[in-house]
């Protein structure tokens, strides 16, 4: 879809939404029953979404001389399904668990739980098109605080039909799961000390940037969705470029995705006009682990009883 020359307008409200639902639990097994009762998880308390988001998967790295390059895809995405990421910690008998252990926090890498995904969400403002943003995976750490469950509390204060059961440490993390409807190759490069900002060698030609221009006061409130700096993994120069995907909404309450890019210095913006593909069969997986809408990464300890 090719912005006009007015002001572009994009009413999130007319969006159609998605309730995505529980997925089968990775990593360590849990069925949905146990999902609920240790963590509380269940699937019909999941609030919508959009049915289409924008994920950004690049990478940024030297090219030559001054140059930078970033490439990559623009994923547009329909969001199918909560996966809970299961992680096993230790495992203890009931007996000593409930005479040594306290409370604790522990801290983890994110790696642990988001290896397996493309990107990282945000997920605010009750899950509205505008609360939804990108960002490269983390590989920081992150804090659990490890609490008792009552299936524990039980075992400890029962005597006679449990015996001394095994106690398990888990930790579940959100990821969301999303079929590919669409994907856009990003490719461009960006020079570190004149910041001049190319993509393909027609950006040389005569007129190239007159042609796709798209003045700034035209885009209003739409430039909330701007990426600056770029996420990316490695070193593209995120500082240096802005990044839009401007959504705009069909009579079918679908979402078509217009690319424009910017650098420092820049006023205005300029029409990314590579192609979209059209995506069979594909899915990403994406880390949330900041949402309001589903559950977030927790730990306990619990007994695990036969189903």
């Amino acid at each position: 879809m090719v912005l006009g020359s007015g002001p572009v307008q994009f009413d999130s409200s007319r969006v159609r939404t998605v309730k995505p639902g529980l997925g089968e639990s990775q990593g360590y097994h849990l069925s949905p029953r146990e999902l609920s009762t240790i963590f509380g998880i269940e699937g019909r308390r999941f609030g919508n979404l959009p049915s289409r988001m924008v994920i950004p998967v690049l990478e940024g790295r030297w090219y030559t001389e001054n140059w930078y390059m970033t490439n990559g895809y623009l994923y547009l995405v329909e969001p199918q399904a909560w996966v809970p990421q299961i992680y096993h910690g230790e495992t203890i008998p009931v007996s000593k668990f409930t005479t040594s252990h306290t409370t604790e926090t522990k801290t983890v890498s994110e790696r642990t739980f988001n290896a397996g995904t493309s990107a990282s969400l945000d997920i605010e403002a009750g899950g509205s098109y505008y609360g939804v943003t990108a960002s490269v995976k983390s590989s920081s750490s992150i804090e659990f605080k490890v609490s008792t469950s009552s299936t524990v509390t039980h075992a400890s204060t029962t005597t006679g039909t449990t015996g001394d059961v095994p106690v398990h440490e888990l930790m579940v993390y959100p990821i969301l799961q999303c079929k590919v409807i669409k994907k856009q190759r990003i490719e461009y490069t960006i020079n570190d000390h004149s910041d001049e900002l190319k993509w393909g060698w027609h950006s040389y030609d005569d007129g190239f940037w007159d042609e796709r221009r798209v003045a700034d006061t035209n885009l209003s409130e739409v430039k909330k969705l701007a990426y600056h700096p770029v996420p990316m993994s490695g070193n593209g120069l995120p500082g240096k470029a802005y990044l839009l995907p401007v959504p705009q909404v069909t009579g079918t309450g679908d979402v078509e995705v217009t690319t424009l890019l910017s650098r420092k210095g820049w006023k205005d913006w300029y029409h990314y006009d590579v192609a979209w593909e059209d995506c069979n069969d594909l899915t990403i997986q994406v880390a949330v682990p900041n949402n309001s809408i589903a559950f977030r990464p927790m730990a306990t300890w619990t007994i695990l009883n036969s189903e």
